[in-house]
C-alpha cells in the first residue's frame, strides 16, 4: 500500500490525529497531506501547542484516495 493510501486510511476516520501517529505510517506524511491536498480533499491542521500540530479530515469527503 502506497504512504498516500495508508495516510489516507489512518485521516480518513474523521478524527485529529498528531504527528508521532503520522510519522509512525511514514517519516514522509507531509508529503502525502500535500498529495491529498491537490487532489481536492481538505485536511486541517490545528496547532494543539508550541510547535505541536495534529492534521484532520473531515468524514463527509469522497472515500478514494
Amino acid at each position: 500500500m502506497s504512504i498516500k493510501k495508508r495516510v489516507h486510511e489512518l485521516l480518513s476516520d474523521g478524527q485529529p490525529h498528531s504527528v508521532p501517529e503520522l510519522v509512525a505510517v511514514s517519516h514522509r506524511f507531509s508529503a502525502a497531506i500535500f498529495s491529498l491536498r491537490e487532489e481536492g480533499y481538505m485536511i486541517h491542521t490545528i496547532r494543539v501547542g508550541h510547535n505541536q500540530y495534529q492534521y484532520q479530515m473531515p468524514q463527509e469527503q469522497k472515500q478514494s484516495a
